[in-house]
């Protein structure tokens, strides 16, 4: 397949995303103190937070039921002084966003190398468990109505006895990758958003294409995973929409 790519390309986030697991897991203040280290490229800092609920039925002690919540910090998200570039963090793994304007996947992927690299170095992982490459892309067509099938191939179908018009939908397709892995997936999100400007029409699509793993840190095969998931992202894209969308791009 050409590997195609577009100077106006409609995407608003490409992750890189790898869960790892850790002999002994990082504490928070580890997170904080490399974030220093970085803050030259990533001069912007917010934690992340994990929510936890514990219920307590009462039973053992002949209690009223209760409820408790708390949030802890598990790591950071730094944010790149041009807000181009995200990089997460955290207990559960590295994620490397490129933000909008897009480049190119040489590039992004060579950036992401990097950072892993360092994240690797100072905080070693034993294991990566989960791998990702995920693209969500807005697509906004410069009219207040149109033909859905005329600039995609991949939309919810409308029975005619339903009345129009529709404001707002949300499809989802989920589907097992097996030729690159027994565990590989690809989950395709299709929305219409809410309008946000007149005489404008905006919809989503969304490409997660991931699998479970059990990788060194250190493996290329990391990588050769990564980019094959990038090559189904661009198969099930190039798929979803017409030519009317992709002059859009250019």
């Amino acid at each position: 397949m050409v590997d195609r790519h577009y100077p106006r390309a409609p995407i608003t986030e490409a992750l890189i995303d790898l869960q790892v697991a850790f002999a002994e897991p990082p504490q928070f203040s580890d997170f904080a103190d490399y974030a220093e280290s970085l803050k030259a490229n990533f001069p912007t800092q917010a934690p992340i937070n994990f929510l936890g609920v514990n219920i307590n039925d009462g039973a053992a002690e002949q209690k009223q039921p209760s409820l408790k919540s708390g949030t802890r910090q598990v790591g950071l998200r730094l944010t790149s002084a041009k807000t181009d570039r995200v990089l997460q963090i955290q207990r559960r793994g590295f994620t490397y966003s490129h933000m909008p304007p897009y480049s190119h996947w040489a590039s992004f992927c060579e950036e992401a190398k990097s950072q892993w690299h360092g994240f690797v170095s100072r905080f070693n992982p034993t294991t990566v468990t989960r791998a990702a490459v995920r693209y969500i892309n807005r697509i906004v067509i410069p009219a207040a109505s149109v033909d859905v099938k005329d600039y995609f191939r991949l939309y919810p179908l409308v029975p005619e006895e339903i009345s129009r018009p529709i404001v707002g939908s949300f499809m989802q397709l989920v589907m097992p990758q097996p030729d690159i892995s027994s565990s590989a997936a690809a989950v395709v999100n299709f929305a219409l958003e809410p309008r946000s400007e007149p005489d404008t029409l905006s919809f989503l699509l969304d490409f997660d294409v991931f699998s479970t793993c059990q990788f060194s840190p250190t493996d290329d095969g990391v990588w050769d995973t990564l980019a094959r998931f990038r090559a189904r992202k661009n198969e099930l894209f190039e798929a979803s929409i017409t030519d009317a969308a992709r002059e859009l791009f250019k």
